[in-house]
């Protein structure tokens, strides 16, 4: 494969990778900012996470199982979990909390994303 054609090709994946964390990152910002109790959004964030992981896993040729694309998520989340503070101020205005829940479930969806990317390219992505 010539240089040129590489290049393309990583565009293509990055191109992809985007699209997919960007529909998983908007369907968990949809669920958070929808759900009235607060923390009840994780059951419906939790699968788009791991269709998330699956589908990032299957541009680069990698096969990767819900335990393995759970494992993922949680150790991300380390990363990532100082956002959730914010959930808990938000609660002091009414009707800020969905509002934050939706920004929340985003940031940490595209942060999950994007460090699972950067994982598979390096091919250090061992769940």
């Amino acid at each position: 494969m010539s240089g040129e054609n590489r290049t393309e090709a990583g565009r293509d994946r990055k191109a992809e990778c985007e699209r997919i964390i960007t529909t998983a990152s908007a369907a968990s910002a949809a669920a958070g900012g929808l759900t009235l109790v607060p923390g009840s959004d994780a059951i419906l964030i939790m699968p788009m996470q791991v269709w998330m992981v699956i589908a990032l896993g299957r541009v680069f040729g990698i096969r990767v199982s819900k335990s393995a694309a759970k494992a993922a998520i949680y150790a991300s989340l380390g990363r990532v979990v100082g956002l959730g503070g914010v959930t808990v101020l938000s609660r002091l205005v009414p009707g800020l909390g969905n509002v934050v829940r939706a920004g929340v479930a985003f940031s940490v969806t595209q942060g999950i994303g994007n460090i699972v990317v950067d994982q598979l390219v390096e091919g250090d992505f061992a769940y």
